[in-house]
């Protein structure tokens, strides 16, 4: 992501730069105390900091803020750099690549635990041992060093207020400092006794005269096993919609599925992945009458395909019925649901996509032979062996290469069958791998199911 990054970066200088740049003395006058004039009159900017949260909120600045960041780069900025490469061959698979890569990136990145009896957290090399926890709170400790490393004074602040708020330093029943600790983190930025008090709210305001430079030191200075640490990495990386992740396989899930759909022949793709909510008659104040929420307001599902005067909405993934039938009676278009898998139809195995390796507890990646092949000629590869596509050697070694084995449960003097890394199954329990026979290796595909009953409702 370091270049997606470097990009983004430029850009968001370039606001600062512009605005920087209306404020320059060297502007010809006139027009410029007019324009300045006029500029020091738009209070709300900078002013209005209720507006502004909703605009960005670092507690949410991932799963909402650069999720949708990277949902605009592809499938509108990237997007469009496909019709200037249509007749350019090479150059499409160089965008196809990419394009892979990043939702192979968000796999290799998804930290959400295990689901139980999905990715059976049982098993493994040895036990669990509630590893993802263990690198959510290290990931959330990561990004607010990295914060304060790169922030003014005021952002040390902001973050010493994300500490004390949320770093759970505090009662359970009355949420307000220890004494102890309140006492501790007083003394360690320099307060004198009788400044100490036990609301955090009092300390926050307190550290207005310290210097910034000795909240840094402290922050820097907190254990990695801290009670802090742990408390923040349980309010920004919670179980499910973590704040500081960029709802990973759901992300890719929609990445990919608009790439598949844009390279199938059933009509014009319209993406309305960031259009979350259509809005409609605000002019009539909702406080005046009652009326049902889908007057002002409807929630559209995430593709619409038209084709011949037709067009079909279609969500992804199941569990919204309600917003299916809700935006299919408001608007008249039929709207059906798909779904995104990984398969291998020649062993049986059908799983959502995401899914994870009960070994290493990684997700099942995009394999190298998929990317070079798309988005021609991948039918072929979920019904066949990796030793079929890539030869028995190579496939040995293939860090995407899948077996269906019966891996030990710990514990117990049982076994379950599942699917693994074979590379894992190696380093794990080697004596299971050299079970394994080369032809039992196979790939895992994605696969969109529900695309037939879209053809059928587009009538060809």
């Amino acid at each position: 992501m370091k270049l997606p990054y470097e990009r983004l970066k430029e850009t968001i200088n370039f606001l600062k730069y512009f605005d920087d740049a209306w404020h320059s003395e060297s502007l010809p006058n006139p027009p410029k105390d007019s324009i300045r004039s006029r500029l020091n009159n738009i209070k709300s900017l900078s002013n209005n900091q209720e507006v502004s949260k909703d605009l960005f909120n670092f507690e949410e600045a991932g799963v909402i803020y650069t999720s949708d960041i990277i949902t605009y780069l592809f499938t509108s900025r990237l997007a469009i750099s496909l019709e200037d490469k249509i007749e350019e061959p090479d150059r499409l698979d160089e965008i196809y690549k990419f394009w892979l890569d990043c939702i192979n990136y968000l796999l290799a990145t998804n930290i959400f635990p295990p689901n139980d009896n999905i990715d059976q957290k049982d098993l493994g090399a040895g036990k669990y041992d509630n590893i993802h926890s263990k690198l959510r709170k290290e990931i959330t400790r990561e990004i607010f060093l990295e914060e304060l490393n790169n922030g003014s004074s005021e952002k040390v602040y902001d973050l010493f207020g994300y500490i004390i708020e949320n770093g759970r330093i505090y009662n359970s029943r009355s949420k307000s400092l220890k004494k102890n600790q309140l006492k501790k983190i007083g003394k360690e930025l320099g307060l004198k006794e009788e400044d100490m008090k036990l609301l955090k709210e009092d300390l926050i305001e307190l550290m207005k005269d310290v210097d910034y430079e000795k909240i840094s030191s402290w922050i820097e200075s907190l254990p990695a096993d801290s009670e802090i640490w742990e408390g923040l990495s349980k309010n920004f990386m919670p179980l499910r919609t973590p704040g500081f992740l960029l709802k990973n396989v759901g992300l890719a899930r929609e990445l990919f599925v608009f790439l598949k759909l844009i390279n199938t022949d059933l009509g014009y793709i319209i993406p309305l992945l960031l259009n979350q909510r259509l809005y409609s008659r605000l002019d009539k104040p909702y406080k005046d009458y009652n009326p049902p929420i889908d007057k002002y307001v409807l929630y559209p599902p995430d593709f619409l395909i038209a084709r011949e005067g037709k067009i079909i909405g279609v969500e992804l993934g199941r569990g919204k019925p309600e917003l299916i039938s809700t935006f299919a009676s408001v608007t008249g278009f039929p709207t059906v649901y798909i779904n995104l898998q990984v398969v291998n139809e020649k062993f049986d195995v059908e799983r959502d996509f995401g899914f994870k390796c009960n070994l290493c507890f990684l997700s099942f990646s995009l394999c190298d032979e998929f990317i070079s092949r798309f988005p021609n000629d991948l039918e072929g590869l979920k019904r066949k062996t990796c030793s079929d596509i890539c030869g028995e050697e190579k496939a040995r070694d293939c860090k995407d290469a899948v077996v269906n084995t019966e891996i030990p449960i710990e514990g117990t003097s049982n076994t379950k069958e599942t699917q693994v890394h074979f590379v894992c199954l190696k380093k794990i329990h080697p004596d299971l791998a050299d079970e394994i026979d080369p032809s039992e290796l196979f790939p895992l595909s994605p696969h969109i199911t529900g695309l037939e009953k879209i053809r059928l409702g587009l009538s060809y």
